[in-house]
């Protein structure tokens, strides 16, 4: 059954048609086909029959697009297993059967799959402007640190009567010189 269409003349909107009857009234074809087909101010009933062709055919359940392209969707669920895990082996098989797919198709994994992976690479790229935020700042202070821990790790001057004491380095014996 392909879905009908109503074109508006005055706004040029197509409407999708649709019909709804109990699903008790309807069980068999014969039923289907002397529907009564109702219109405001018509007082001729018209049966279904009468203005459609109604036959028994195969077709998807449902119909779904995606970016306005159709769509064949298959749904599972991760029973007992992380999602991570179970996207990665559901991955595996599509990279596996990728030239099997007739061309102008295309598989993909959408869904929670999709959205987790999008947060984790958010988190990671947080994570990376987080460590180099923080390399900037420690950077920037690195020779001021470790200048105060070369001079704490320093030991302790003497006082010394003498004016060259065998303690003291090479550079305090100069600064003490006149």
């Amino acid at each position: 059954m392909s879905p009908t269409y109503w074109l508006n003349p005055d706004n040029g909107i197509s409407y999708p048609i649709v019909m709804q009857t109990p699903q008790h009234q309807v069980d068999t074809l014969a039923a289907l086909q002397t529907l009564p087909i109702t219109a405001p101010g018509t007082t001729l009933l018209p049966v279904l029959a009468g203005v459609a062709d109604i036959k028994r055919s195969s077709t998807s359940a449902v119909v779904s697009q995606y970016n306005i392209q159709p769509v064949v969707q298959v749904y599972a669920t991760a029973q007992g297993r992380d999602l991570g895990a179970l996207a990665g082996d559901v991955q595996q098989l599509l990279d596996a059967t990728a030239t099997a797919v007739p061309k102008g198709s295309s598989v993909v994994l959408l869904g929670q799959v999709k959205t987790m992976n999008s947060a984790f690479n958010g988190l990671l790229f947080g994570l990376l402007a987080a460590i180099v935020l923080i390399y900037l700042l420690v950077g920037g202070q690195l020779p001021v640190m470790v200048g105060s821990v070369r001079h704490r790790l320093r030991p302790p001057r003497r006082a010394s009567r003498h004016r060259l004491d065998p303690v003291l380095d090479a550079d305090d014996a100069a600064r003490c010189l006149p």
